[in-house]
């Protein structure tokens, strides 16, 4: 839910900064936008990929577990493993 609202927040700056850059701007300004907008999709993007790790990470754990109740060998993964892994979205 908070990801959402967080999203949602960005995204409404995001829009509030394309249309400043619409405007005639001197350049410090427009700089300044650009950087700005450049930052919000920054964070829209790190937002989308902890949700996305979260989801892969429970999966991952949620298998495990469903393998140790069901008396199948289970081979556990060490979290540090997937860290900085770059996950594709299939």
């Amino acid at each position: 839910m908070f990801l959402c609202f967080l999203l949602c927040e960005y995204i409404l700056s995001n829009q509030k900064l394309k249309k400043m850059l619409r405007q005639n701007l001197d350049p410090n300004k427009r700089k300044e936008v650009t950087d700005a907008l450049h930052l919000v999709r920054q964070r829209i993007a790190t937002a989308k990929d902890r949700k996305f790790r979260k989801q892969f990470m429970d999966k991952l754990q949620k298998e495990q577990i469903e393998n140790l109740e069901s008396g199948r060998s289970v081979r556990f993964i060490p979290r540090g493993k997937y860290t900085y892994v770059t996950f594709s979205r299939a």
